[in-house]
């Protein structure tokens, strides 16, 4: 999971940036600043890192972002990808997206031991004044941050994040589609 999100890491320079400039320069799409982009592609990115965890034959970032842009499902200016896109992408990779939407259904969801392992949270951060998206996962009993973002959040308990139930937004966990 670490892995994972520091090779995608919003900083200035680092990994998210990177993967952007790589579809680039391979071509597979134009007209886009990964110096803008990275400041708000959390979703996308934690998205595509929730697909690989659960086993997704995916390609890399890039590429997969320049796919759903090129597709018109993110939109490429900017990463925004809306919940009916974000279904769209996973039922592509052969999962179907699920979503909690209240603090206290989440917290009962995530404390009884259901056999989720990773899911995404989204709520407001005030540190930067919008929303954000983080991976938790679950580890030992406790499920843990593992962030994109430029801070370092990686192993941070889940609710020393979120310290008020008012700026959850939501969770949101991928289920495999039975074939």
């Amino acid at each position: 999971m670490q892995i994972l999100t520091l090779s995608l890491n919003q900083g200035e320079n680092a990994g998210l940036r990177q993967e952007l400039q790589k579809a680039i320069d391979k071509k597979l799409i134009k007209d886009i600043d990964p110096a803008t982009i990275r400041e708000t592609a959390c979703v996308a990115a934690n998205l595509w890192i929730n697909l690989v965890l659960e086993g997704a034959n995916i390609e890399e970032f890039g590429e997969y972002y320049a796919h759903w842009a090129n597709e018109g499902k993110i939109r490429a200016k900017d990463a925004f990808i809306t919940e009916k896109d974000q279904k769209a992408i996973a039922r592509f990779y052969g999962y179907e997206m699920s979503r909690i939407t209240t603090y206290e259904e989440f917290v009962k969801f995530i404390s009884n031991g259901n056999n989720v392992r990773y899911g995404q949270l989204r709520y407001y951060d005030s540190g930067l004044e919008n929303e954000h998206n983080v991976m938790l996962y679950s580890y030992n009993g406790g499920w843990y941050v593992s962030d994109v973002g430029k801070s370092m959040n990686h192993g941070m308990s889940w609710d020393e994040l979120l310290k008020d139930p008012k700026s959850f937004r939501y969770f949101q966990i991928l289920i495999k589609i039975k074939s």
